[in-house]
């Protein structure tokens, strides 16, 4: 079993990456990969040694999913983004993938937490199905259809801003 400093040392970039496109800003990203962190090290005696990034998958998505709905309880009218633009862009393209990451981070921001985390899960971990449904402790079934619906939501929005 591995001790909380090795989990640490080892995961904490990609704890943080993981927090950090969930959330879409550092401030909240930074929140939830310290409430991980916390209960990671609550927990580590109860992990059961399966599945290192999957456990610190569910947890991070946990924590999002909790902070984020308190958040929009508080402050629904708080705006957070997340740049999608790739470092690795031809010049030419740069502004119009700077403003499509824009409506499209614009577009995130209006997802509920659980179907931006199943999105983000899907599209930037590369997760399948199932993988999500495990993470997010919810049917597959449910992964689905949020993934639809979430879909659909943003094509809508990106719709609009055209």
């Amino acid at each position: 079993m591995p001790t909380f400093e090795e989990i640490y040392q080892e995961q904490a970039g990609y704890v943080y990456n993981l927090a950090l496109r969930m959330a879409g800003n550092p401030a909240d990203a930074d929140d939830v990969y310290q409430e991980v962190f916390l209960r990671v090290h609550r927990y580590l005696p109860t992990y059961r040694g399966d599945g290192l990034r999957t456990w610190l998958r569910r947890i991070t998505a946990n924590v999002f999913c909790t902070q984020a709905k308190k958040r929009q309880r508080e402050a629904p009218e708080e705006e957070v983004g997340i740049d999608l633009v790739s470092l690795e862009s031809e010049p030419g393209t740069l502004l119009d993938e700077r403003e499509l990451g824009q409506s499209l981070s614009q577009a995130l921001d209006c997802l509920g937490p659980v179907m931006r985390a199943a999105m983000i899960l899907r599209g930037v971990e590369g997760l399948s199905y199932q993988e999500i449904a495990d993470v997010l402790e919810i049917p597959v079934g449910t992964v689905r259809s949020r993934l639809s619906r979430a879909r659909l939501q943003l094509l809508s929005r990106l719709e609009a801003k055209e």
